[in-house]
């Protein structure tokens, strides 16, 4: 979203809308020279891998045509491999820059409007406000709002008044690299009102997620009040494309289940409101076309939206990320499992569902960017120098000690539901590693440690890296045991940490599961309640780290039934495939992935560190392990359900026992 200047432009849709950082598009395209229905007509009956089209454009690069949404993933693997027709060869045959005219826009009165002077808003399809009667140029308004311009506030919302719009998706962040790229339309704080012009604005309440937030707005209007959703991903770089599909593919599914009941078009807007906007445009509107039609143009729609909005999806990375986003959503299908469906869920009877997500899973993972090469020293600091994260996932640690030299850990962050970096995964300690574990704890004021294994004495390279009785020196720090618990399932300790060379003195709680059996999976659930009511308890700001014996089986069954409890909460739902896809943008070894051999039986998770792992070691776990997670998330809705039902049962009167019972049962 990045323009050559510094002013702006905006346009405005029906069906779905389009905007800059204050504006929308209207997708219908009611005086353009365009099909009156997307993606409408067939151009070609058979499908066509060369991308050959009659009107060949530069040289040997012809347009594409529409194709079967049967053939996507084969037409998208054929422009991987081909020179001439490549995304990155597709996207030059794009009309650059100015297509229609934008005289309104471009009147010596409505500049002030523009924040990037090569996007101005086109007249056949820009928003056209009621215009007031002290200002005749008031109809104009553009996608983007002008530094310093108050009065651009209330245009927004004055349009958004207007055309009856409830939900409005956002794809830039106020400020990005030190710019500001949107000035926020909405009061500073939950609870907290304010007025921009006319129009009373009141934050309600938010919900949080990984890559985005939900804001709940009330806005008050000549005496008619009205509810508006501000959806707001928050991790999409500007210029760029985001990690991976799956968070984005997530918000357009669910902005979509609040569209359908509204009578208003979609507003959505980014910083400049052409590349973000586009790319995220062109994904909630063919996803329809995916689920209700044989056909599919994509380069034909980004064709149409230029139409109306100049440089809709504005790079080749853009482009390509837009055929990626159709392709897993087309793939994946729907993965979700309303908890009203989870009481009936079945294991056995969903296998071969079950099957098709895993092995698309491994699918996906090719297209994530690999991790780099391991360095020696990186290897002799891993039991499994194959597993290692994604290196800009990875924390890194500063030791001072002679004996380590090198800030690499075997260490991760991860997210779960409701936040982008909420644990720091990582590998049990090696004996050569003791050092860089505590340092880690030290250096990122992790308040709390989940242990997942036992220790394990036939196991040289599983130590105890504590001591329960006399204080125990790690290069410049000091450890001591002040407290220790036995609470059943687990054991729950606190260290003190201190630091020869720094003040700071840091308590850690450290939280050991006695037994890993997937026979009684509850007490992983329970774990799970147990450190997040310690958590809230003590208020910390760093991240609690989890470990096993590999960092990617035990850690990432627990990461996974983290989040699914918190969809359970929030959405009443289960997404097993889409959890387990995220937590692979952190490290695609998570839930491990090799060839299915899916006839196997539930069996330990984790193999004896002193032997290797064949890729039949790999398997067996692999899916063993993904259908375990299942079992947990469907296991943890009949705990929630019943302890849902049980406080119901509580507080009916006296004499309705039976009831009680039938309604529980």
């Amino acid at each position: 979203d990045k323009p050559s200047s510094k002013n702006s432009g905006s346009v405005s849709v029906r069906k779905s809308a389009l905007s800059g950082a204050h504006g929308r598009v209207d997708i219908s395209f009611p005086s353009v020279n365009v099909n009156e229905e997307p993606i409408m007509e067939d151009r070609n009956e058979d499908m066509d891998m060369s991308c050959e089209a009659a009107d060949p454009v530069y040289g040997n690069v012809d347009k594409p045509v529409t194709f079967l949404v049967a053939d996507l993933e084969r037409y998208i693997n054929k422009c991987y491999r081909s020179k001439t027709g490549s995304f990155e060869a597709q996207f030059q045959l794009f009309k650059a820059g100015k297509q229609y005219a934008a005289d309104v826009g471009e009147k010596e009165e409505n500049k002030i409007k523009n924040r990037f002077k090569n996007m101005i808003a086109y007249d056949h399809s820009r928003v056209m406000l009621e215009r007031l009667e002290e200002d005749p140029h008031s109809d104009y308004f553009n996608a983007n709002y002008i530094e310093d311009q108050t009065m651009l506030h209330s245009d927004f919302w004055r349009m958004i008044w207007q055309d009856n719009v409830t939900n409005i998706v956002m794809l830039t962040n106020l400020i990005e690299k030190g710019k500001i790229r949107c000035k926020q339309y909405w009061p500073v704080a939950v609870g907290t009102l304010q007025c921009f012009g006319e129009y009373q604005v009141t934050w309600q309440s938010k919900e949080n997620y990984a890559d985005y937030v939900i804001r709940y707005l009330s806005v008050e209007y000549a005496g008619a009040t009205r509810q508006v959703k501000n959806w707001h991903f928050e991790t999409w770089p500007d210029m760029d494309v985001p990690h991976q599909a799956t968070p984005l593919i997530g918000l357009a599914n669910k902005v979509k289940l609040y569209q359908v009941t509204s009578d208003g078009p979609l507003l959505v807007h980014c910083s400049a409101g052409v590349g973000r906007t586009g790319t995220f445009i062109g994904l909630y509107s063919l996803m329809d076309v995916i689920q209700t039609r044989l056909r599919i143009d994509i380069f034909g729609y980004v064709e149409q939206m230029r139409q109306s909005r100049i440089m809709m999806v504005q790079t080749a990375a853009q482009f390509r990320f837009l055929h990626e986003c159709l392709l897993e959503f087309s793939l994946s299908g729907d993965t979700v499992i309303s908890a009203k469906d989870m009481a009936s869920f079945s294991i056995h009877d969903n296998r071969e569902k079950l099957v098709r997500e895993y092995s698309l899973l491994a699918k996906f993972d090719k297209k994530l960017k690999k991790a780099n090469e391991v360095l020696p020293e990186e290897a002799e600091k891993s039991r499994f120098p194959s597993m290692l994260p994604f290196e800009s996932k990875r924390p890194f640690i500063e030791s001072q000690s002679n004996s380590q030299s090198s800030n690499f850990i075997n260490a991760c962050f991860t997210s779960s539901l409701t936040k982008k970096e909420a644990f720091i995964a990582t590998q049990s300690p090696l004996p050569a590693t003791v050092e860089d574990f505590w340092s880690l704890i030290y250096r990122w004021k992790c308040p709390l440690i989940v242990m997942l294994n036992p220790l394990n004495p036939n196991d040289e390279s599983c130590c105890q890296y504590w001591t329960d009785s006399c204080p125990f020196e790690v290069g410049h720090m000091t450890l001591e045991l002040t407290f220790q618990e036995n609470k059943g399932f687990y054991v729950h300790r606190m260290f003190k940490i201190s630091h020869s060379y720094e003040k700071r003195v840091m308590k850690v709680h450290h939280m050991q599961l006695k037994s890993w059996d997937e026979e009684n999976l509850f007490d992983i659930t329970r774990l799970i309640y147990e450190m997040d009511t310690l958590l809230d308890g003590i208020a910390a700001k760093g991240l609690p780290v989890v470990h096993c014996i590999d960092g990617v089986g035990r850690t990432g069954i627990f990461l996974v039934t983290k989040s699914e409890m918190e969809r359970l909460k929030l959405e009443n739902r289960v997404d097993v495939f889409s959890t387990v896809r995220q937590l692979r943008g952190s490290n695609q070894h998570f839930i491990p992935t090799q060839n299915l051999l899916i006839d196997l039986p539930l069996k330990h998770p984790e193999k004896d560190p002193s032997k290797s792992r064949s890729d039949a070691d790999f398997t067996k776990e692999a899916f063993t392990v993904y259908i375990l997670v299942w079992k947990i998330s469907r296991d943890t809705w009949k705990q929630i359900e019943f302890h849902r039902k049980f406080l119901l049962w509580q507080q009916m009167p006296e004499g309705s026992l039976q009831l009680a019972y039938t309604t529980r049962d």
